[in-house]
């Protein structure tokens, strides 16, 4: 998955490297981010082929990253991250143009099968 790049986007350090730290275990490169006007930032240089995102950062969140993601590029698949409350729904996300909404904790095992089908899936 080499040419599979990730950005990781998430005001909390230790979760973001973690990530990081994983992804590039399982052979998927990953640029990170600590907040949706660090991602714009990034996104204006880099390409990227799927966004993982937390929905509650300061300066930019992750609903309103998903919302300017999504003027430029519709099709570039944004997965968002959350706890089990949130202002928004599962519903609410997808009809914004999330790919798909994971629950915090992550249940890491699962979460390279999940990206991988959600990436498939944008790309088909």
């Amino acid at each position: 998955m080499k040419n599979f790049r990730i950005l990781i986007v998430d005001d909390e350090a230790d979760l973001r490297e973690g990530l990081k730290t994983f992804f590039e275990i399982e052979d998927f490169p990953c640029l990170t981010a600590k907040d949706g006007e660090d991602a714009l930032s990034i996104l204006e240089k880099e390409n990227v082929h799927l966004v993982l995102s937390d929905i509650k950062m300061p300066n930019c969140t992750g609903i309103e990253l998903l919302q300017k993601i999504k003027e430029k590029n519709k099709d570039l698949p944004f997965v968002i991250l959350m706890t089990g409350y949130s202002e928004v729904t599962n519903e609410e996300a997808m009809i914004m143009g999330a790919s798909e909404l994971l629950l915090k904790p992550l249940d890491i095992r699962g979460l390279v099968g999940r990206i991988t089908n959600t990436y498939a899936q944008g790309i088909n």
